[in-house]
């Protein structure tokens, strides 16, 4: 489907956050942690760059568990960009050492065609002192979307003679007698006399070339289409015991983890990735992301920053610099409240060869007849004489 203004949702959807943040944090002012942050971010890829705003808005919380609202815009360079609204609720668990969670998104892109297409998503997390784990489903809009269309034309030109030929004979003969004065012998009386018959034979052939020319014009239309794709994806992360001995050191994780996606246009897009995560504080994150292949993505990597900011319902500024100098190793409390939900946030699509669609193929024939007659004519005379 495609829309005469790119992405109006963004607008939308900010908006609405804005509103519910607002309700949201007037309710909990006074609360520790915030009520609710957003996440500031870039990555870029083999030319891609995409920037990205990621909210986290809790909607009923306690000590031990929330519920939250996740609305988050994207935009690339290529003119795509991206809607995710996502609602999800996370519980601590092992004696409040770590968070256990799951979630739903509705995902809409509009792709650099034009079109739009939408997903439903569900995911579940574990988010451990050491160890994270991650797994995402993604149900996606499969029906082809119109890219673009290529119309052409061929001609074939075919031409054959055929040649006849007739032959005609006619016969035109003269007899003449002349007669010679009459004598007596005997008795009777004679008279000698000469026939002359002239005969003229004329032959006439007559050749036909017949010329047939066939003209075959074949109309087709080329299509290419679009779709989005089922899949999921999976990871599992360690902290790095690296400058345990330091709160204020930063916060590294490795990820490995696999991805599989459904092609409606051919072989399906599947392989290992990795990921790496390097936390500065409380609020900068580095991160680094590595696909077996560039098929799904249009690059085989991504790195970028991403910045949490706190929001408050005053004063958030001063806040966030108070807390600059919070140490980057975080309890669960703390990740259950911040850390990004980690899942594909684009709706994947691929691509499919230009194919015609044969429903729209028009064939014309016209056939011209053209004739060439010639005539040879040839006579003889043959000429007798009787007495």
């Amino acid at each position: 489907m495609k829309n005469d203004k790119p992405f109006s949702l963004v607008f939308s959807v900010l908006a609405a956050a804005s509103i519910a943040h607002a309700s949201i944090s007037s309710a909990g002012e006074a609360a520790n942690p915030p009520a609710g942050s957003v996440n500031f971010g870039f990555r870029n890829g083999d030319d891609i760059v995409e920037g990205y705003a990621d909210l986290i808005l809790p909607i009923h919380g306690d000590e031990t568990s929330l519920l939250f609202f996740n609305p988050r815009v994207s935009l690339t360079d290529d003119s795509a960009g991206e809607v995710n609204l996502g609602l999800g609720f996370r519980h601590l668990v092992s004696n409040n050492e770590a968070v256990a969670g799951i979630n739903t998104y509705y995902d809409v892109r509009e792709t650099r065609h034009g079109n739009r297409i939408s997903q439903w998503g569900i995911g579940v997390e574990r988010l451990g002192r050491r160890v994270d784990m991650r797994a995402n489903y993604y149900d996606a809009d499969n029906d082809p979307e119109l890219i673009r269309e290529v119309e052409t034309r061929d001609v074939d030109v075919s031409r054959s003679t055929a040649v006849s030929q007739s032959r005609t004979d006619s016969v035109f003969s003269v007899s003449t007698t002349d007669f010679e004065d009459p004598f007596a012998t005997g008795h009777s009386i004679l008279q000698d006399f000469l026939t002359t018959t002239s005969s003229t034979t004329t032959t006439t052939v007559r050749t036909v070339a017949t010329t047939t020319t066939t003209t075959t014009t074949i109309d087709r239309l080329f299509q290419q289409f679009e779709a989005g794709l089922d899949g999921f994806d999976a990871e599992i992360g360690v902290l790095l015991p690296l400058f345990t001995e330091s709160e204020s050191a930063p916060e590294i994780r490795v990820f490995g983890g696999y991805y599989d996606y459904d092609n409606v246009f051919g072989e399906d897009f599947e392989g290992y990735k990795a990921r790496l995560e390097v936390r500065f504080g409380p609020f900068l994150t580095f991160a680094a992301e590595y696909f077996e292949d560039d098929l799904l993505n249009g690059t085989d990597y991504f790195v970028g920053l991403r910045l949490l900011v706190p929001l408050y319902a005053d004063d958030s500024f001063r806040r966030f610099r108070a807390h600059l100098a919070d140490p980057g190793q975080r309890d669960a409390f703390a990740r259950m409240h911040s850390d990004m939900v980690i899942r594909d946030v684009r709706v994947q699509t691929s691509e499919s060869d230009l194919r015609e669609n044969t429903a729209r193929r028009e064939v014309s024939t016209e056939v011209d007849v053209q004739q060439a007659v010639s005539e040879q004519v040839s006579a003889t005379t043959e000429v007798t004489r009787e007495e």
